[in-house]
């Protein structure tokens, strides 16, 4: 019986998703475990690396679905949900370290807790060093705090602080009002109720938007520091900062899902 679906949304990253599941292979053996892998049509030979190493795998299921376009993070994402079977769902970005450890505190956490729908650990990075992940909601003026040099400002300074949750002691497991997408471990029948990720959202503000309506529908979203996962994390959008910043695609992208989330959530009261 598949207790956890593991869902990758692969973009060029057969490398990491290759070390993910082999990861993932060594420690289940109880065979609960299976993994989805959407790419979202990569061109580094990502499907085909994919569709070879199932066909290796003694313990888990891998199930590949081929995306003939890139349609962005939330559109790969409900391809993997609508395919998975597992009671509960370990959405995992490829650049994270996959930790049984982790995932069986996570697992029990939220077994234990009817409550939460979804839960988070935390990341640091490979030297050990802490990686924000769960924040409060953004203001419509916080991205520009963040990426530009307002941020050096008084008011830019409380702004971040505050998104940040600085002012919290987030060394113990909290209620939070939302965590990073690139893990999380959430339970099927809170998506089934919640509803899938918006697909309006190609990247940034997707896992911002999912974690608030699962708190709408009275679905606890919780931050679980107890866990932890290594995140290989680079910022694609805040490479530069300011104007510079405004030559770089995925600064335009974030900005598209900025104006995207507001318009959803403040505008349009929806």
């Amino acid at each position: 019986m598949i207790t956890t679906s593991v869902i990758f949304v692969n973009y060029n990253s057969k490398n990491l998703i290759r070390q993910n599941v082999l990861e993932i292979e060594k420690n289940n053996k109880d065979n609960n475990l299976e993994v989805v892998v959407v790419d979202n049509a990569s061109s580094d030979g990502s499907a085909e690396t994919i569709a070879q190493l199932a066909e290796q795998l003694e313990h888990t299921k891998l199930h590949l679905i081929a995306s003939d376009k890139n349609g962005g993070f939330a559109y790969g994402l409900n391809l993997g949900l609508q395919k998975a079977s597992g009671d509960t769902y370990l959405m995992l970005n490829p650049d994270v370290v996959y930790s049984h450890s982790a995932y069986q505190q996570l697992a029990v956490f939220l077994q234990e807790h009817p409550k939460v729908g979804l839960v988070a650990p935390k990341l640091v990075q490979p030297n050990g060093i802490f990686q924000p992940s769960c924040f409060t909601l953004p203001r419509f003026l916080t991205p520009m705090y963040r990426r530009t040099f307002f941020q050096k400002t008084a008011i830019g300074k409380r702004e971040v602080d505050r998104y940040l949750m600085r002012d919290k002691n987030i060394t113990t497991p909290q209620r939070v009002e939302w965590v990073q997408g690139s893990c999380m471990l959430v339970k099927k029948e809170a998506v089934e109720k919640v509803g899938l990720m918006d697909e309006r959202f190609f990247m940034y503000f997707e896992d911002i938007d999912w974690c608030r309506r699962f708190n709408s529908k009275g679905f606890e979203v919780w931050y679980y520091p107890e866990a932890t996962m290594i995140h290989y994390f680079n910022r694609w959008s805040a490479e530069q900062e300011g104007i510079a910043g405004l030559s770089n695609r995925a600064t335009w992208i974030h900005i598209h899902s900025w104006l995207n989330y507001f318009r959803k959530w403040v505008f349009s009261s929806k």
